[in-house]
């Protein structure tokens, strides 16, 4: 009877207990450590991240784990103490935080756009659209949309079209394009007509359902204007981040993200190249070793619209163009 009840006020001491601001405070810190382990974070790391937690006032901090604001929040806090911190030990230990935080920030935003509606009918594609055309016996070139109407879509090529083109061809054709801010996509259609003008070769296409969804967008990108230079490098080079300083070309990035970015420059790109691309964002310099994924040339202009995939780019870089992409504002 006497151990019943001392097990009793026991039990009852212990829900006190937890029930106090101080024992709240105890579960809430191993319920977020349970959390952090199932994303990978080391205990070290979920020791910075807690304190980040506290720093930026979340009551909930488990939010850093799918909360976009929680995660800016955070960003926000982390990208300053690194900019502040001397030691180089610490400093990489926040780098490597920060590196994460990011990775979720960016799995956060792509799959909320997923969740969007993709494309499903070729009357959604968006005048101005870059596309491949793809002919079963006379190769592929690019054109771009010029008028998109209930009947039918207009593409206009872009550059030269294959020597053995047949402008008779009534085969079904395969149009592959990526959408801005969503995914590849390959479509199946058949032509309606084909003129030729002074401006290019103008290719009517019945509508199509006939769409597969190819890849999904790995990283978000962000509008940009930056001068940069690109420093071509021979196809057997390692992929490296020295920076370079002999032999540039100038060239502008119109869209950047951290695994690559859209470059306009003069001159006809070479299929594959590799080279390093070096720009300013926020008075830091980057490297970016990067290789070119495909391009589209305009003979008129002389210019190459080329995708680059980064090879290899620094943490420290990286983060920088994570920080311009989600605009984190940097706090004195």
């Amino acid at each position: 009877m006497v151990l019943n009840l001392i097990i009793l006020i026991g039990i009852l001491l212990i829900f006190a207990f937890f029930s106090t601001k101080l024992g709240s405070s105890i579960i809430d810190y191993f319920s977020f450590f349970v959390d952090g382990q199932k994303y990978s974070f080391s205990v070290s790391e979920l020791h910075l991240l807690w304190r980040v937690g506290k720093n930026v006032n979340l009551k909930n901090k488990s939010r850093l784990f799918w909360s976009v604001n929680a995660l800016q929040e955070a960003i926000t806090f982390l990208t300053t103490q690194v900019e502040r911190v001397t030691d180089g030990t610490e400093k990489a230990k926040l780098t490597s935080l920060l590196s994460k935080l990011y990775d979720f920030r960016t799995k956060v935003e792509l799959e909320t756009v997923q969740k969007k509606r993709g494309l499903e009918h070729t009357s959604q594609i968006k005048q101005g659209q870059i596309c491949v055309l793809v002919f079963p016996h006379f190769g592929q070139f690019y054109a771009n949309v010029t008028e998109n109407n209930s009947k039918s879509i207009q593409l206009r090529s872009i550059g030269e079209l294959p020597m053995a083109f047949n402008f008779k061809a009534t085969d079904e054709v395969s149009i592959y394009l990526w959408r801005e801010g969503d995914a590849g996509y390959l479509i199946k259609s058949h032509i309606l007509n084909i003129t030729q003008t002074n401006a290019g070769t103008i290719f009517n296409f019945s509508h199509s359902k006939d769409i597969i969804r190819t890849q999904k967008r790995k990283s978000v990108r962000a509008k940009a204007d930056f001068q940069a230079l690109l420093f071509p490098q021979h196809p057997d080079t390692p992929a490296n981040v020295l920076p370079e300083s002999v032999n540039g070309v100038k060239c502008n990035i119109k869209d950047i993200s951290e695994d690559g970015a859209l470059v306009f420059a003069r001159g006809k790109c070479v299929k594959g190249m590799r080279a390093k691309l070096q720009f300013r964002i926020a008075d830091k310099d980057i490297v970016m070793f990067v290789k070119a994924i495909r391009f589209v040339y305009s003979t008129s202009q002389n210019i190459s619209k080329i995708h680059f995939h980064s090879e290899k780019i620094s943490a420290e870089d990286k983060n920088a163009i994570l920080s311009y992409v989600y605009e984190i504002v940097h706090v004195d």
